[in-house]
């Protein structure tokens, strides 16, 4: 026989089972859930406390999310904010050529690297070992006792000016404030801003004081003749910055002088035709401002 017979005494019914059934075990129901409706897990190890960084990892971390613009490539250079392709290649040429930056401020000797440019990477590079001054690592320079060779370590100031501001000085029995600047002649308000981070003026000794108190008010900046006589240039032509040459640059565009003329033209041969006149910003010593005064005269056609 293929199965096993069972008899079931108790009410006559025969019936066959196979031999390799096997009665399996009851299934177990869904969970009942929580009273609550909801299913808490209970965690096997205790929570792990947040190590808090030092303020010396803090720096470290940020200092390693930095640029070295020295050792880095255009490929890296230009991930940071503001700063483009060619402008990351114009930095590692000039690098190339010239040696490490040794200062902030010698970016700015990089052709095409203006004000915007300069915000830009100071945002985005690992400090230079001269700092955000040339040759005054150690802070802002004191105008009350400064040398005509402190002077003019600060980007900006000129031998003559340097000149200019001792005389002031001993004129006037020392400076009271920074602010005091713009009574120097060739000091006008936004020279003087751009002054005003590497300059501090210590406090006059009593003597010093009540001398410069006594004194009469500086005299206001006479305006030079020339400047007097100074007219607008013709606005009739217009020029065209891709082919003019420096002369005729200067001749006919507002606020250019022969110097930024030569230097709208050597950054025409380095870097090739002007895509707009408002690329002219890329020029050393063209700002928004100067911009303004002769972007009507010029054109690129």
């Amino acid at each position: 026989m293929i199965g096993i017979v069972a008899a079931l005494a108790a009410g006559g019914v025969i019936g066959f089972m196979p031999r390799d059934s096997q009665v399996s075990e009851p299934r177990p129901g869904p969970s009942k859930p929580d009273p609550g409706g909801i299913k808490y897990d209970k965690p096997d190890k205790p929570a792990k406390l947040v190590k808090v960084p030092t303020e010396e990892e803090r720096a470290a971390f940020l200092h390693n999310m930095l640029v070295d613009i020295n050792t880095s490539p255009a490929s890296l250079i230009e991930r940071i904010s503001g700063v483009g392709p060619g402008m990351a290649k114009k930095l590692v040429k000039y690098r190339d050529k010239n040696g490490p930056f040794k200062s902030f401020y010698d970016l700015d000797a990089v052709p095409g690297v203006g004000p915007t440019a300069l915000k830009s990477l100071r945002a985005g590079i690992r400090p230079l070992e001269g700092g955000d001054l040339r040759a005054t690592p150690s802070g802002p320079i004191d105008l009350n006792t400064a040398t005509l060779e402190d002077l003019e370590t600060i980007n900006g100031i000129s031998s003559k000016k340097a000149g200019d501001i001792i005389n002031y000085r001993k004129e006037n029995n020392g400076f009271g404030s920074v602010d005091e600047l713009i009574n120097v002649s060739g000091i006008g308000p936004k020279t003087l801003e751009n002054l005003r981070p590497f300059l501090k003026a210590s406090t006059l000794s009593k003597q010093a004081q009540i001398l410069k108190d006594r004194a009469p008010a500086p005299k206001k900046k006479k305006s030079s003749s020339s400047s007097k006589k100074r007219k607008a240039k013709s606005s009739g032509k217009k020029i065209n910055i891709n082919t003019a040459s420096a002369k005729e640059i200067a001749a006919g565009l507002n606020g250019v002088g022969p110097k930024t003329a030569e230097r709208i033209v050597a950054y025409r041969k380095e870097n090739g035709k002007f895509s707009s006149v408002d690329s002219l910003t890329d020029v050393k010593g063209i700002g928004p401002k100067t911009l303004s005064k002769f972007s009507s005269q010029a054109t690129v056609n």
